[in-house]
């Protein structure tokens, strides 16, 4: 049996390495985790939330109807896509005025957004929801 390929668009290393951790603890098989974001070769899309929808916008440009249709992404098993659930309480202009411009124009979902807390799940939903929806996905 082939070991379990993860695809990982993540805000930063740390989050890397947590994920991969719970991962170890979740699969009763190993796996190969490649971080797709952030990218040592291309720093220009940034860490934490902003890079992960840059990363996800430019997905998004290339035409792709989904990851597992991406060329550039082949034979995959499992992709994850990591923003902390605080993104709910940033706007667009934190990342930067071009994509709070971009957010605009496309229609994206406004942002704040944060849903009282507990239970966190209110945001959590908001920002998945929003994040598929920026992105295409």
């Amino acid at each position: 049996m082939s070991e379990l390929r993860v695809a990982l668009v993540a805000e930063g290393p740390t989050d890397a390495v947590v994920i991969e951790s719970a991962l170890k603890a979740l699969l009763p098989a190993p796996f190969i985790m490649t971080q797709l974001q952030p990218e040592p070769t291309y720093p220009e899309l940034g860490t934490g939330w902003g890079g992960v929808l840059r990363w996800c916008f430019e997905f998004a440009l290339r035409g792709n109807s989904s990851l597992e249709d991406d060329p550039t992404l082949p034979g995959f098993d499992l992709f994850i896509l990591h923003v902390d659930a605080d993104v709910a309480e940033y706007k667009y202009d934190d990342v930067s005025p071009e994509i709070a411009t971009i957010a605009r124009e496309c229609g994206w979902p406004a942002l704040p957004c944060s849903v009282q807390c507990p239970p966190p799940i209110g945001s959590v939903d908001v920002m998945s929801c929003g994040l598929v929806k920026c992105s295409g996905l």
